[in-house]
């Protein structure tokens, strides 16, 4: 599900507070402008990935002109992706068949490492 909603960003006390106002408690902060706008994307996400899950109405965007604010207050669309989102935050494991040099095989065993640990630590390096 993708769409586009309205956020008001509101400065105080060196801090940014962001709320949705078509999505009721989708509120959330950040020190800076760039963190609050990463903060509500994040928000915002998993908000509608919720309502997605389960299968409820989607609220339609209001047009920004009728989105109420107060002076200061700055008002920002953000794109929202619930298949972009889940994909990127989805964490059930998946088999994967690897093979690995016998001499490294022993040195993980006498280690007491775990293979899977140790291969997701080295993608997740490589993929950042």
């Amino acid at each position: 599900m993708k769409g586009t909603y309205a956020a008001v960003f509101t400065p105080k006390n060196g801090r940014y507070y962001v709320r949705v106002p078509d999505m009721p408690g989708c509120v959330t902060s950040g020190d800076s402008y760039e963190d609050a706008f990463d903060m509500v994307l994040d928000a915002a996400n998993l908000w509608m990935t919720d309502l997605v899950e389960r299968k409820e109405k989607i609220p339609k965007a209001t047009p920004m002109e009728q989105i109420k604010r107060e002076d200061g207050d700055m008002l920002m669309l953000i794109q929202i992706d619930t298949d972009e989102y889940l994909r990127k935050t989805e964490s059930r494991a998946v088999r994967r068949s690897v093979s690995i040099p016998a001499w490294m095989d022993m040195e993980v065993q006498e280690r007491g490492l775990s293979l899977s640990r140790v291969l997701q630590d080295a993608l997740k390096s490589q993929l950042a």
